[in-house]
C-alpha cells in the first residue's frame, strides 16, 4: 500500500477542512465495543483498496494501480434535525453536512500533487448507529503507477 498517498490524502484534509480534528488509516477506531471510540470529533477514517492492478508493458516493474479511497466521516450526537427543532438547534445539528460537503469540495478533482489521477466520487451514504454517531462513508476513485 502507499504511504506517500495516505500522507498526501491526510495533508489535503488536514488543511481543506480543519474541522475535521482527527485523521488516521480506519483501524476499527468506531467499532469499540462499550466505550467511547479512542478518536476527537469530528474524525475521518481512511481505507485504500486497490480494486485492480495491472503490469505496464512499458515499464519494469510498473503497475496500474485503480484504488478506491473510502473515508468514514464521523460525528458525535449533534441535537435534534427535524421539521419542528428551533432553527438554531437544527443548524448546529447540521453543520456535519457542511463538514462533509466542505471535505467533498477539497477531493473531486484533486490530485494531491500529481500523487494520482484526478479523485472523482464514485458512492456516498451515511448510518446512525445505535450510539446515535453519524458516519458518512465517501468513497473516491483514482488510479496511478506504482514502481517497484
Amino acid at each position: 500500500m502507499n504511504k506517500e498517498l495516505f500522507i498526501a490524502l491526510c495533508d489535503r484534509i488536514g488543511q481543506c477542512v480543519p474541522e475535521i480534528r482527527f485523521i488516521d488509516f480506519d483501524r476499527g477506531q468506531l467499532s469499540a465495543s462499550g466505550e467511547r471510540p479512542p478518536v476527537e470529533w469530528p474524525c475521518c477514517l481512511l481505507s485504500i483498496d486497490y480494486t485492480n492492478c495491472r503490469d505496464l508493458a512499458v515499464e519494469v516493474n510498473t503497475q496500474l494501480v485503480m484504488a478506491d479511497i473510502t473515508l468514514r466521516v464521523a460525528f458525535p450526537p449533534a441535537g435534534e434535525t427535524h421539521n419542528h427543532a428551533p432553527e438554531k438547534v437544527r443548524d448546529m445539528a447540521l453543520q456535519m453536512l457542511d463538514t462533509v460537503e466542505k471535505l467533498h469540495d477539497a477531493l473531486q478533482g484533486e490530485t494531491l500533487g500529481d500523487t494520482v489521477s484526478t479523485l472523482s466520487r464514485s458512492r456516498a451514504t451515511m448510518q446512525t448507529r445505535s450510539n446515535k454517531i453519524v458516519v458518512f462513508n465517501l468513497t473516491y476513485s483514482t488510479t496511478f503507477q506504482e514502481v517497484k
